[in-house]
């Protein structure tokens, strides 16, 4: 007798159970709802878990995911190793979690997924996401990561150490509008294999420092973008780059506000034919040194230095112009700029607003800045041929020949770094 009401009463749990479970499939018709009914000990009765129910969830190229009350993606499925392979040609809104983006906060790996071929945008327009795990998710096989953390912008801290990028090819706009970002980990970043690097950190506006030391970037050709409008970077490191094999860096560096100092002496860029707007608004830079440049293959220049309003010096004197076919806006507002230093063989491409509000330039012999002269007619020697013009020739009496006025500037500039104190300029 006892027995068998002790069954009944088991029986009266599952039905309870089963009620709540039609009930809540009525008030959620499309969402999942976790129920785990296990036996007693003893084989006798039962009981019901009810967890939260996800907002959604599914199986995506074979690998789980699901998106809990709490906002938090969950891919792939703890203890399991799951897999996927995604195409090249995916966008933001083939993930089936694209309608949730813009309320996902957090993203978690459980167990450990490996990922083939492209993670395009894959958490791109993620813009509440604050925390991001990515210590169980395997890149090792993923060639495309162009745009995959493209305008999280309100995540401030991001560590990409665990991702294996050794096979990856492309990192265009991978970290663009990030806007709130302050730390970045990059340590372990194999570059080896990136040919674009286009945009990669563009608008990061709070980002005051980069450490691309791990960077190898030999096999990189297009550097368009790739730190514009990093509003608040006020020191960059790029010496250990390899440029031998960049073709664009239209730009590249364009209204990095903060910058007062800027080294490239290291940069290669005989195959670079785009310039355009290289430096463009980087209102406070007053060292730049471009002693490497030799830009036999640049054709366009236009805007290059427009808007570097800080900028004193210019050492241009290794630049060939030979097959320059725009240098529009070339020196545009760059209100302080006194002294351009240029090789005699600089050959102009004639434009009506090089020089425009270049208010202060004086040229090697004595020509002073003229609003009725902003075009390219005057981008010549001063004094050649007994022609004014804006330019100085590197060397020229009074001038320094061996260590210019901006490279003890850039010196000084730097923290840390070897200030001359005795500086003899030759006769």
């Amino acid at each position: 007798m006892l027995r068998g009401i002790h069954v009944g009463r088991a029986t009266v749990s599952m039905m309870l159970a089963i009620s709540i479970a039609i009930a809540a499939a009525a008030i959620w018709p499309n969402q999942s709802l976790a129920a785990e009914v296990e036996s007693s000990s003893e084989g006798f009765g039962s009981s019901f878990q009810v967890e939260d129910a996800d907002i959604d969830s599914g199986v995506y190229d074979g690998v789980d995911w699901r998106i809990t009350t709490n906002n938090e993606l969950l891919i792939g499925n703890a203890g399991d190793v799951q897999e996927f392979e995604y195409k090249q040609d995916r966008d933001a809104e083939d993930y089936p979690w694209n309608p949730y983006r813009e309320q996902i906060t957090s993203v978690r790996f459980m167990g450990t997924v490996r990922g083939n071929g492209s993670a395009r945008t894959m958490f791109a327009r993620c813009e509440s996401l604050t925390n991001l795990d990515l210590s169980s998710f395997d890149t090792s096989g993923i060639t495309d990561m162009s745009g995959m953390f493209a305008n999280c912008t309100n995540i401030t801290a991001l560590d990409l150490s665990p991702l294996n990028t050794a096979n990856a090819t492309n990192m265009s706009g991978l970290l663009s509008w990030c806007t709130h970002l302050t730390t970045l980990d990059l340590s372990s970043f194999d570059t080896n294999n990136v040919t674009d690097m286009s945009s990669m950190f563009y608008h990061c506006e709070n980002l005051a420092s980069l450490d691309l030391s791990s960077f190898d970037t030999s096999n990189v050709v297009n550097l368009r973008f790739c730190f514009a409008d990093c509003h608040n970077l006020d020191t960059l490191d790029l010496s250990n780059f390899d440029t031998a094999n960049v073709h664009d860096m239209f730009a590249m560096f364009t209204r990095c506000r903060s910058l007062t100092a800027l080294d490239l002496s290291s940069f290669d860029d005989s195959n670079v034919y785009n310039m355009e707007s290289c430096f463009q608004d980087c209102s406070t830079l007053t060292a730049i040194d471009l002693s490497s440049f030799k830009t036999e293959n640049v054709t366009d220049m236009s805007s290059m230095f427009n808007g570097c309003y800080a900028l004193e010096e210019a050492d241009l004197s290794t630049f060939d112009t030979g097959k320059v076919e725009d240098m529009r806006a070339m020196f545009k507002n760059c209100y302080e700029l006194r002294t351009i230093f240029a090789s005699s063989d600089w050959q102009p491409y004639y434009d009506a607003q090089m020089f425009v509000s270049c208010d202060s330039l004086i040229g090697g012999n004595g020509t002073k800045y003229n609003s009725e002269h902003t075009d390219s007619e005057y981008a010549r020697i001063d004094g050649k041929e007994g022609l004014p013009g804006y330019f100085t020739e590197k060397g020229a009496p009074g001038k320094p020949s061996r260590l210019t006025d901006v490279e003890v500037k850039f010196k000084a500039t730097i923290p840390d770094a070897e200030v001359d104190t005795k500086v003899d300029w030759d006769d």
